[in-house]
């Protein structure tokens, strides 16, 4: 990895000590791309439940939303919020999509981006 900033340091400290070392509920193995000189982090995910929304899509969207009805007075769209959630949950389990490859995915609720991850990536979608 070429990059010596301070995102290399935090990537090599990350791959270092493994996921679940510095950030509790993630359970996500991680490597590190290199994409235009920059370190890039990828988390492999092996389809676990209960994990952090920032690393299992099915956290993210039935049960961190199921977490939010219970703090949001919604009134009557609660029942069928809940009816459309469960919904999505067997949707989200059935497709497995908790098995999964996140590029630049650096367990935080806001992925930094790097300077020229946006740049290379537009080069290669550029015919």
């Amino acid at each position: 990895m070429s990059g010596q900033g301070p995102e290399a340091a935090m990537l090599a400290e990350l791959c270092a000590a493994g996921a679940p070392a510095l950030v509790a509920n993630v359970a996500s193995s991680v490597f590190a791309l290199e994409v235009a000189g920059e370190p890039m982090p990828v988390t492999v995910d092996s389809g676990a439940l209960g994990g952090s929304y920032v690393s299992s899509p099915h956290s993210a969207y039935a049960l961190y939303a199921r977490a939010e009805l219970d703090l949001v007075d919604v009134g009557a769209l609660a029942a069928p919020a809940r009816v459309a959630l469960a919904g999505v949950d067997r949707l989200l389990r059935a497709a497995a999509v908790n098995r999964a490859v996140h590029l630049n995915n650096w367990l935080l609720s806001t992925n930094l981006q790097g300077r020229g991850a946006a740049r290379a990536c537009q080069r290669r979608a550029t015919p």
